[in-house]
């Protein structure tokens, strides 16, 4: 890896936007290795592929499927407690069943971590308004792609 700090955080951003599903599972699973200071290779590794329709899901099955190992290489009370951050993973979801799960998952999970309470209320608000946002606004748009032709 890069000597330079800069270099590793170009290296890794880039790792960490691929937008093809095994590539992007690939990349996340980087963070189980042991190969990469935490610190640097957290953000972009994991919430990169938040960035991309096709990847966006990934990162939330990634922290179910490997909650174990992630809480053993998290740094805890390094400015903030980076387990914490973990409920922002469900942030582009935008559906009640999705919601639940994220609240499921988490709320117990980060209740005692230096904010992860706040960071999962953040993230439940913004489904439940992108649901209602959805729901108000969805039909209206589905009419007018059938018959503006745009939809074709």
């Amino acid at each position: 890896m890069a000597k330079e700090s800069r270099d590793r955080g170009r290296l890794l951003g880039a790792l960490g936007s691929f937008g093809d599903p095994g590539l992007a599972e690939r990349a996340m699973n980087l963070l189980l290795t042991g190969q990469f200071d935490m610190r640097e290779a957290f953000y972009p590794l994991l919430f990169g592929p938040l960035g991309d329709r096709a990847t966006e899901r990934l990162p939330f099955q990634f922290a179910r499927d490997h909650i174990e190992q992630l809480m053993k290489v998290l740094p805890g009370e390094v400015g903030s407690d980076y387990a914490g951050q973990l409920p922002m993973l469900g942030s582009p979801f935008c559906d009640a069943t999705s919601r639940r799960e994220v609240d499921g998952f988490f709320r117990d999970r980060v209740k005692n971590m230096t904010g992860g309470p706040r960071e999962l209320a953040q993230v439940l608000e913004r489904i439940d308004l992108c649901t209602r946002q959805k729901a108000q606004l969805g039909p209206a748009i589905e009419e007018y792609l059938r018959t503006s032709g745009a939809g074709s």
